[in-house]
């Protein structure tokens, strides 16, 4: 039995064997399979994505044709307006141009494929060398000169191909071109090979002349001092980003603001724009006719002039009469140029410093309002109530027309007036002080003025000499408040305090002197109301400044919008659009620029825009919030408030060109909104072709309308 067995183990083995040599070579098999079937998709998506970058060639091909076939037209336009002056009607003009266009873009027929005459069928052209129009030019022998530059691409590019029956028809109406391009990409590897194939349709709309080339027209675009502020806000704004991000403002900016009635000592300094726990860069001019207020933490620089009723460091919305020690201040202003006041400087705050190169108080009256009995304008001067590390820079020129007062809570919103331009805390004591001694004011009286008892009957100078003759006694008793001035260059009504370069105290009387003064103060109040209450326009009437709060332009008067002036508008409408006209009449409806990062929860009862690179010209009758990391140029009209939110930085840029070439292209919508312009602009004259700027959004003209995949 077992001599029988004998060699079954072996014929064992060898099955096994062939069985493993069997699942292993199919598994090979089946795995080189798979591999040769991934290769050749991950290739035939390779070919795709080639393909595809092929239609972005034409896209860019297309668009270059339309610059050339637009500068053609122009001259074909001048030349027609040139020998029929008669004829030259905006008509007669458009359609010349319109033919030019036209016989430029193509097609033609019979089809020349040699494409050896130039100036027609231009775009089949291109697109089979390849090519576009780097330059297109008179030649001076009636014809044109033209350079073509080849599309730099890799040895394998994709082949771009036109339908040479259906690949640029006209439409029926003459207005708009139906182009149809295939892409294809193919390579030959170990897999085979492997080709993709995509078509896409263009829808290219024929321009009017005058939409393209709006500064040859014999009217040009209006101006508008309104669009002259890269931000111009008739209510409040505020800037609430964070101290990690930073606000870039370049251009001018007006703000109103809010709140100019019944003003007090508690809240004169509400309303205007208001810089919290925030960095802000501001190059250009700053104008408000309210307060420009730095609350804690906070670090701003105005690479230009500041024009404001109040320039306050602190948090307005305290109205206690203290500062918490605690708190972690650490502010700064910092002014290239001038401040123009014409109310007050005050800091109460502590570790803040203010420096600028001029300052000028222009205001000597205290003027009510109509409707109520506190002050709603009080003569300029300078007031610190900070502790010792708070300081105030003058590095030239300083003029202050008015002193300061003490809140003394008496009940009629008037103050204690002083007889300090520079009013710094704890200086009031002087006027608390009788100083018997003196040959002038030895049998003052004093009186209550709410809980203290202080000098009485006594004006503005004879204070101003009372706190110098204090002084002179008690200099020890002075507080200089950080305040930095250039006596040599300084004009005051009242008394100033400043440190010397020991840091000790000096106080100087009143140095009023009307020869030097009143020419100076009253360019000053000119130049103020030109500034706050013109938008910027040329103001030689001091009765405009004379005039309390009398702002004469305003977004709100220099604008009309409601359904009449927007008839035939959307904002839809420029969805798509690289540069954009953006009119809300809705009083209700807040416009928010919304850019990466952004902090708030807009639903559809907001207007909600792009904030990354947005070209546009923004008016609204509503507020307007920007949020986000956003980049903006152009300019922000806004009837109410503007709030900069999140933790992102931003930047609003003014852009001149930019919001012409968005007026030329709706210069309908634009004359119904902002009504009579202030003169006009631009004009172009000279007919040399390649000096011209074309100025137009090409977006709205060259619209893709299918993509679809053919192999």
């Amino acid at each position: 039995m077992r001599k029988k067995r004998k060699g079954s183990s072996l014929i064992v083995v060898v099955i096994i064997f062939g069985m493993l040599i069997v699942f292993g070579t199919a598994m090979i098999s089946m795995t080189t399979g798979e591999f040769k079937l991934r290769t050749n998709e991950n290739r035939r998506l390779e070919n795709l994505y080639s393909s595809e970058s092929g239609l972005d060639i034409a896209s860019n091909i297309i668009a270059k044709t339309f610059d050339a076939a637009v500068k053609y037209g122009d001259k074909a336009a001048k030349d027609f307006k040139l020998a029929h002056a008669q004829d030259a009607t905006d008509a007669n003009i458009n359609n010349t141009f319109q033919t030019a266009f036209k016989t430029f873009i193509g097609p033609v027929n019979p089809i020349d494929t040699s494409f050896t005459i130039r100036c027609k069928d231009e775009l089949r052209r291109a697109i089979a060398n390849m090519q576009y129009i780097s330059k297109i030019q008179p030649d001076g022998a009636g014809g044109f000169a033209i350079e073509d530059t080849s599309v730099n691409l890799p040895s394998n590019k994709p082949t771009l191909t036109i339908d040479p029956d259906s690949g640029i028809t006209l439409s029926a109406d003459g207005k708009n071109y139906s182009i149809k391009i295939l892409s294809k990409f193919k390579n030959q590897s170990s897999t085979g090979e492997n080709e993709r194939t995509i078509q896409e349709s263009f829808k290219l709309t024929i321009p009017s002349y005058g939409d393209v080339v709006y500064y040859q027209k014999n009217t040009a675009i209006g101006k508008y001092a309104v669009l002259q502020k890269a931000i111009n806000v008739d209510g409040n704004m505020s800037v609430n980003i964070g101290v990690s991000a930073q606000a870039n403002v370049n251009g001018n900016i007006l703000v109103k603001g809010n709140g100019q009635d019944n003003l007090t000592s508690k809240n004169k300094y509400n309303g205007g724009i208001t810089i919290k726990q925030s960095k802000a860069v501001f190059n250009g001019e700053v104008s408000t006719s309210n307060t420009f207020n730095i609350d804690n933490n906070t670090n701003a620089n105005i690479n230009g002039n500041l024009y404001a009723g109040n320039v306050y460091a602190g948090n307005a919305d305290d109205t206690s009469a203290t500062i918490n020690n605690n708190a972690s201040d650490q502010s700064s202003l910092t002014i290239t140029q001038q401040m123009v006041v014409d109310n007050d400087l005050a800091i109460k705050a502590n570790n803040t410093v203010i420096s600028m190169n001029d300052f000028y108080g222009i205001n000597d009256k205290n003027v009510k309002t109509s409707t109520s009995t506190a002050k709603a304008r009080t003569s300029s001067s300078i007031i610190v109530n900070g502790n010792q590390n708070s300081s105030v820079t003058v590095k030239q020129n300083a003029y202050i027309m008015g002193v300061a007062y003490i809140d003394t809570d008496n009940g009629n919103g008037d103050g204690y007036q002083t007889g300090e331009s520079v009013g710094v805390k704890g200086n009031y004591l002087a006027y608390a002080t009788p100083l018997v001694e003196s040959s002038e004011f030895a049998n003052c009286q004093f009186g209550k003025v709410g809980s203290l008892q202080l000098v009485q009957n006594l004006d503005a100078l004879q204070k101003s000499r009372y706190f110098e003759e204090f002084s002179n006694r008690y200099i020890d008793r002075v507080n200089h408040g950080g305040i930095s001035l250039n006596k040599a260059n300084t004009h005051s009504v009242g008394a100033i305090v400043y440190k010397d370069s020991n840091n000790k105290p000096v106080v100087q009387a009143s140095n009023y002197s009307i020869d030097a003064v009143d020419q100076t103060i009253t360019d000053k109040r000119l130049e103020y109301s030109s500034k706050v209450y013109k938008m910027g326009q040329p103001s030689n009437d001091i009765g405009i400044y004379n005039e309390l709060g009398h702002i004469r332009d305003t977004v709100a008067s220099s604008t009309i919008l409601n359904s009449t002036s927007l008839a035939g508008y959307t904002i839809a409408s420029q969805a798509g659009l690289s540069e954009k006209a953006i009119f809300n009449a809705d009083a209700s409806k807040t416009i928010v620029i919304k850019g990466d990062n952004f902090a708030g929860s807009y639903d559809n009862s907001y207007i909600v825009l792009d904030g990354n690179n947005l070209n546009a010209v923004i008016v609204t009758a509503g507020n307007v919030i920007i949020d986000g990391k956003v980049d903006f140029k152009g300019t922000i009209l806004a009837v109410g408030d503007l709030k900069a939110v999140g933790t992102q930085s931003q930047n609003i840029t003014y852009d001149k060109d930019l919001i012409d070439r968005i007026q030329a292209t709706n210069l309908d919508l634009f004359k119904r909104v902002f009504g009579a312009p202030q003169g006009t602009e631009g004009g172009v004259t000279d007919s040399n072709l390649n000096q011209i700027s074309i100025k137009y959004d090409i977006k709205k003209y060259l619209k893709s309308t299918l993509w679809t995949i053919v192999n």
